[in-house]
């Protein structure tokens, strides 16, 4: 599991970006709950919407997504093989606004919403 720290570095559109400390977030109690579940093998708290939209059916890159309203945190789990090293994967975006979830859900293609908006935003990989 990966926090994210004030120190650290972000990928933003071939640019770096290191949020402020009054950006950074710390996980709720309702987070934290929802973390440990998943670890269990529960991730219906992390993920509340399951499956994503895809424009290629066959091997959809984006698995389920999560939005956090409080902390304003999109989570999205990839299928295996999208991330490096070829296993699932979590990647967690700070800072989203309540309107850049519901595009998201909206839609065609997740994958290129990522590239294109999400990215933009603090993220880091937290599995």
């Amino acid at each position: 599991m990966v926090d994210i720290e004030a120190n650290k570095t972000y990928p933003v559109a071939a640019r770096r970006f290191t949020p402020p400390p009054s950006r950074i977030t710390p996980r709720t109690e309702e987070q934290q709950e929802a973390v440990e579940a998943f670890e269990l093998g529960d991730d219906s708290l992390l993920f509340q919407y399951d499956p994503t939209d895809t424009s290629n059916p066959a091997k959809p890159r984006t698995q389920k997504a999560g939005y956090d309203r409080k902390t304003q945190q999109l989570r999205v789990m990839f299928r295996e093989g999208a991330a490096r090293g070829g296993e699932t994967a979590i990647y967690v975006y700070y800072d989203v606004p309540p309107n850049v979830w519901r595009n998201f859900k909206r839609v065609r293609s997740p994958g290129k919403f990522i590239n294109r908006t999400l990215n933009q935003y603090p993220y880091d990989r937290e599995y």
